[in-house]
């Protein structure tokens, strides 16, 4: 399954696109600032 990572600092934002790509069978990682989407990504490699 693929995983996509979202770095975004909007909850609402966040939610709708975690929503969408679910749907669509995606594996969705969340960050809600740029330094911990660098440590996400580079522990979970999506």
């Amino acid at each position: 399954m693929a995983r996509i990572l979202i770095v975004d600092d909007s909850p609402t934002e966040t939610f709708r696109f975690k929503e969408i790509l679910t749907k669509h069978g995606y594996e969705v990682l969340e960050a809600t600032n740029g330094a911990d989407g660098v440590t996400i990504a580079q522990a979970e490699l999506p």
